[in-house]
């Protein structure tokens, strides 16, 4: 079994050290949707540790980038596509989208032989 690429994110997630919340935020954004798999199960204890933590932010709240990867995590978990993120950009069907993230989890998951 491959390690899991998120660990590290997760440990800087759930820290409530502000600086390391708000670096791992943009990361969780962008990991592919079968990766950010690895993250759903711990998604609520994410949400306990980082619901009054106050990221800063002068002309934009840096709790938004917070709040997208929650909801990138979210839309992993429900089996949507990451571009429902992003109204009107997303042309798969959510059972098309479904399938293509489980897939590719599962490839993930799945040993590497030779």
């Amino acid at each position: 079994m491959t390690p899991d690429p998120t660990a590290k994110l997760l440990q800087d997630l759930i820290s409530r050290d502000v600086q390391r919340v708000w670096a791992a935020a943009h990361p969780v954004i962008r990991l592919p949707a079968h990766e950010r798999l690895l993250l759903v199960p711990s998604l609520a204890a994410l949400q306990r540790a980082t619901e009054d933590l106050d990221l800063g932010g002068s002309f934009f709240s840096n709790n938004e980038h917070l709040r997208q990867a929650v909801r990138a995590l979210e839309a992993a978990r429900d089996g949507r596509c990451s571009c429902t993120l992003s109204p009107g950009t997303c042309s798969l069907s959510r059972t098309a989208s479904r399938r293509l993230v489980l897939s590719k989890f599962w490839r993930l998951l799945r040993p590497t032989g030779g």
